[in-house]
């Protein structure tokens, strides 16, 4: 039986095309609630031009600097990391599912790290989420 694999990206389409592909924050959600936890996840940070004009306005280059999600109108990678977490939690589930993180952006990259990783220490999971780069292409295999 093949892998399930699910990748959030608004732009990058992974080379090899045993991913399925999402682009939102509400692709994600529809995917998850009517296939289940698929085996691999890999989440971007930035869904949209919003995300990324606030990155290189406020995040890039800055020490110490802090993401106000409050203040975006389209939901971020990160939201989907929590909706994992609240997804497993209201359904009894443990997460099993691996997951990386191909965000070029550092603070949100670590705030998905930090929440999986977290979520996973207290179900007693033996997971880690982690940075992982694929190849990957900007446009749809024709």
């Amino acid at each position: 039986m093949s892998l399930t694999k699910l990748y959030l990206d608004d732009i990058r389409v992974p080379v090899n095309y045993t991913w399925g592909v999402v682009k939102s924050y509400k692709e994600f959600v529809e995917w998850i609630e009517d296939k289940s936890l698929p085996d691999v996840i890999s989440l971007d940070h930035d869904l949209c031009s919003e995300h990324s004009k606030y990155y290189f306005a406020n995040i890039k280059g800055v020490e110490n600097a802090v993401i106000d999600y409050d203040n975006f109108k389209v939901k971020t990678g990160y939201d989907c990391a929590i909706f994992l977490i609240e997804y497993c939690m209201t359904n009894n589930l443990k997460l099993t599912s691996t997951i990386y993180t191909h965000s070029h952006n550092e603070v949100g990259r670590m705030n998905i790290i930090n929440a999986l990783n977290s979520f996973w220490k207290y179900q007693k999971v033996d997971k880690y989420c982690y940075y992982k780069e694929f190849d990957y292409t900007t446009g749809l295999k024709s």
